[in-house]
């Protein structure tokens, strides 16, 4: 039957009402009633969901990197750039030295790329997601790493964990540093300089702000209303200096005193410390200021970083770290690592570049001037045993296992720092795009690790789904499962 015209002008006005919409999408109306879509209430907490074989969404339910948002404040903060960064004497780029709150693409240095399902298909009103916030890794060099790229590394974990229900956030940071290129005499690991320890210490504050910002969005607009984060289900992760970023926040928490202990200058009135040439550990540069809520870290991914300790706490861990509010880690490393030692307390100390290297041990360029004296680094002598130590994976597995604190481990014994070939997989069976592959497994572990965590206890304890340590060795658990359902037979042992 035919709509009188009546009728019609009437259906028109009311869709006029609504606002403007195509004419093939009016006259598709006219003669039925008005559809509402129905969103879903999907959440990877829900343990019909196997993280471990099944995606949540598929790519056309997601949005996959294109929102960047800025987190910095009026463009406060200040981004050291120099003209030649080198690393085992090779020179890496030529940049030219400038300070200011651009990187060298002249792009804002504190912005965060964003993977979501879409707010068509998902009920977020009802139904928010949990988040894993990322960092890149790179040694902190403006020449290495990357944070929005689909493709590489980063861009490939932060689309499976979307995948699989999370929203995934990748932050890019202040990076820029001078690596030390002179060697120590049977002492792999080399010196730290000035600039790396100033660059550490920068993207410690960085990675503060840019969870407060993301806290801040959520709560305000939630990112122009394309997902909102349940913020009681926080989690973040990282490669190489990236986890090193993620294990400081999770394990030194906001505590300036503790962050001072692991970033030493040298001794002395005069010689200024490094929260004084950079300011506080929650600094004042980000659109989340220092009075927005910091949320509960509930779950970290360490890839291959570290963890800076005094050395006179290596027995004794529970004097330096709040024992009341450790993080749960699931952490993937190579016992060949040669950048975070593994496992090897002799090639993990820290020796911080010698006085005799200005250039080196020295710096004032691009720091706040209020105190006009040069950062000094803590010099170490070559005798006796340095006073900092580098914790690997492995050791900060030990510690959560001896607090009763939940943790999985998974170590290769072929490989390196990173995965550089088909050999550098943990076990598991991997094609001709290994480095997808292995990533792609390193964020279905985590999302079950995290879906774990979800549905555990307030503190989940050492062991809650069996098996605990993976050597060379692929974890097939299902998700939510807490029996040991693989076939391991190797084990790792702790000092």
């Amino acid at each position: 039957m035919h709509s009188s015209r009546k009728e019609f002008l009437k259906r028109m006005a009311i869709l006029g009402g609504v606002g403007l919409l195509p004419a093939k999408k009016i006259f598709a109306d006219i003669g039925q009633p008005l559809l509402k879509k129905t969103l879903d209430t999907y959440h990877p907490k829900d343990c019909s969901w196997n993280l471990k074989t099944t995606d949540i969404y598929n790519d056309l339910a997601t949005q996959t990197g294109a929102s960047i948002f800025s987190y910095a404040k009026s463009n406060l903060s200040i981004d050291v750039q120099y003209a030649d960064e080198n690393t085992t004497g090779l020179l890496e780029c030529k940049l030219g030295a400038k300070c200011d709150y651009l990187d060298g693409n002249n792009m804002d240095s504190l912005r965060y790329k964003a993977y979501y399902p879409l707010w068509s298909v998902h009920d977020y009103t009802n139904k928010p997601l949990p988040v894993i916030i990322l960092f890149h890794g790179g040694a902190y060099s403006d020449c290495l790493g990357d944070f929005d790229s689909l493709t590489n590394q980063m861009g490939i974990l932060a689309q499976t964990f979307c995948a699989k229900g999370f929203i995934a956030i990748s932050v890019e940071y202040r990076r820029g540093r001078i690596y030390d290129n002179f060697s120590i005499s049977g002492r792999p690991q080399g010196y730290t300089s000035a600039q790396m320890e100033l660059a550490g210490y920068r993207a410690q504050q960085d990675g503060r702000g840019a969870i407060r910002s993301i806290m801040r969005r959520n709560r305000e607009d939630q990112h122009g209303s394309r997902f909102i984060i349940d913020t009681s289900q926080v989690f973040i992760g990282g490669f190489s200096a990236g986890a090193g970023i993620a294990n400081g926040i999770a394990y030194y928490g906001n505590n300036q005193t503790v962050i001072n202990q692991v970033f030493p200058k040298k001794s002395g009135s005069s010689y200024p410390s490094v929260e004084t040439k950079l300011g506080p550990i929650l600094a004042d540069y980000y659109y989340g200021g220092v009075s927005e809520t910091f949320p509960t870290i509930k779950g970290l991914l360490n890839c291959w970083g570290g963890l800076a300790i005094p050395t006179d706490k290596l027995y004794n861990k529970s004097d330096f770290f709040n024992s009341t509010a450790l993080v749960p880690m699931i952490a993937f490393q190579g016992s060949m690592d040669e950048v975070v030692f593994f496992d090897n307390f002799t090639k993990q100390y820290i020796y911080f570049s010698s006085e005799s290297h200005p250039e080196f041990a020295t710096e004032n360029y691009c720091t706040i001037q209020t105190n006009p004296n040069s950062f000094v680094v803590n010099s170490t002598s070559l005798t006796g045993t340095p006073p900092f130590i580098i914790l690997c994976t492995l050791d900060i597995h030990c510690y959560l296992q001896s607090q009763n604190i939940y943790t999985e481990q998974y170590v290769d014994t072929s490989m390196g720092h990173g995965i550089v070939d088909s050999d550098d997989n943990f076990g598991i069976t991997v094609g001709s795009d290994f480095l997808k592959d292995v990533t792609k497994y390193i964020a279905q572990r985590g999302a079950c690790f995290f879906q774990s965590i979800m549905n555990g206890p307030n503190t989940v304890p050492y062991g809650y789904t069996g098996r605990a340590k993976f050597l060379n060795c692929e974890n097939s658990r299902a998700s939510c499962s807490l029996t040991d359902n693989n076939a391991c037979t190797s084990e790792l042992g702790c000092n």
